[in-house]
């Protein structure tokens, strides 16, 4: 249940987002550190988290996440009803308040290639690294 729910959440965020092929990522480290979907649209760099649970809680992945890819904001989505802030970067969101509550900010601008970072992108049991061609996300 939650591998599918989470598919259907990725689905309504890119939706919501406009997100167009190339700008939708997976992101994981070595390390173990990963992120459920990035997109880079231009210099903006925003991450989502998808977590079944309705009180979501920070984690170590999410800092590095928020750190070593230089993210204006990540979102928590959720399975519960409120929207509420974690940190002061970091904001969890319930799936069916995406569209009130995520700016469709992202819709406008022009979609850019990630640049050379210390990061992997990883698609499925795939691991390149930021010097491979980035792979998008199997939802996108």
């Amino acid at each position: 249940m939650g591998a599918s729910w989470e598919g259907y959440a990725i689905d309504v965020v890119l939706d919501h987002l406009g997100a167009r092929s190339g700008e939708a990522y997976f992101w994981g480290t070595h390390a173990g550190a990963e992120l459920d979907l990035l997109i880079v649209r231009g210099s903006t760099r925003v991450g989502f988290e998808f977590k079944r649970t309705s009180s979501p809680s920070v984690t170590p992945s999410m800092r590095s996440a928020l750190t070593d890819l230089r993210l204006q904001r990540l979102y928590v989505v959720h399975g519960g009803t409120e929207t509420f802030p974690m940190t002061e970067q970091i904001v969890a969101v319930p799936l069916s308040r995406i569209a009130q509550d995520v700016p469709p900010f992202l819709r406008v601008g022009v979609a850019s290639p990630l640049r050379s970072m210390d990061f992997v992108v990883r698609a499925g049991s795939h691991r390149a690294s930021a010097r491979d061609t980035p792979r998008r996300s199997p939802h996108s």
